[in-house]
């Protein structure tokens, strides 16, 4: 049985790890098992070296019961497909912006501790596995929580997606976004798109500066497979990017698929505030 709660703080969030400390200190004070694995820095650098001679280091993900993301909801986006292939539940602590992931206030450790004991209930959330076809060949696959976004860098591109080979969508436009449930609350709200309970199994489908009135967003089930492709792209440089991740170059002739991914994100919730409150207090500031 796994015993270990893994704090996993962002080096560029948790200023000197501070909060990663903190818990840490507040967790072995209550008699519960905790180690660290930082994020985004070498463990070779002298500020984690420092941070190793308090706290104990986490050798892998794997032996975790719960894992503390420190940061912001980039950081649990990281964390959670980091972790995907152990199932292990994320609880965030928010040093960002917004907060929709990460929930919790590091100035209160009451949660944390509850957290740490297995108070919580598991929220499931579904994940897109997400590939790049060129030539009839997969060259690259990822896996999002929030979303998948292909996008012009310059110029107007025409996208065009299928069901079931079945045109759905066609318009010119800047790019277009495929968001699960847990994204529809980040790009794909800004471009327009709904709210979708975060839990539910959909696809949101959101144009992207489309020049075309009848070019709306929509939410397809979760068992279908989304295929994207888009014209004029040659000399217009465009890319996809996953999850906020790194930019992968989308050339003329390639095809993205979109479908639910077999691997899901388990989120420690706390119950603290409903949804729709949270959402609403976030969406107002």
């Amino acid at each position: 049985m796994n015993e270990q709660v893994v704090i996993c703080p962002n080096f560029y969030r948790d200023d000197g790890f501070k909060e990663a400390l903190l818990i840490h200190d507040v967790l072995q004070a209550e008699g519960i098992p905790s180690a660290v694995y930082p994020l985004f820095i070498s463990l070779n650098t002298p500020e984690v070296q420092r941070l190793l001679e308090r706290v104990p280091l986490a050798q892998s993900l794997e032996s975790a019961r719960l894992l503390i993301a420190i940061g912001g909801d980039g950081t649990v986006l990281f964390l959670a497909r980091r972790s995907m292939e152990y199932q292990i539940p994320v609880i965030g602590v928010n040093l960002g912006d917004k907060g929709f992931l990460a929930e919790l206030d590091g100035t209160d450790m009451a949660p944390l501790i509850a957290a740490a004991r297995g108070d919580f209930r598991e929220s499931h959330r579904m994940m897109l596995d997400v590939q790049l076809v060129r030539n009839g060949e997969v060259v690259y696959e990822d896996t999002a929580l929030n979303d998948v976004v292909l996008k012009s860098v310059h110029n107007c591109i025409a996208v065009t997606t299928k069901i079931r080979n079945e045109v759905t969508n066609r318009f010119c436009g800047d790019g277009i976004i495929v968001a699960t449930p847990t994204g529809s609350t980040g790009y794909s709200l800004s471009a327009g798109g709904p709210i979708v309970e975060p839990e539910a199994e959909n696809m949101v489908i959101t144009p992207l500066a489309a020049h075309l009135l009848s070019a709306k967003a929509f939410v397809v089930s979760g068992n279908r497979e989304v295929e994207i492709t888009a014209d004029r792209v040659r000399g217009r440089p465009t890319v996809i990017s996953v999850d906020g991740n790194d930019a992968i170059d989308f050339l003329s002739g390639d095809e993205l698929i979109v479908r639910k991914s077999q691997h899901e994100t388990i989120i420690a919730d706390m119950q603290l505030r409903p949804f729709y409150e949270r959402m609403l207090d976030i969406l107002s500031r």
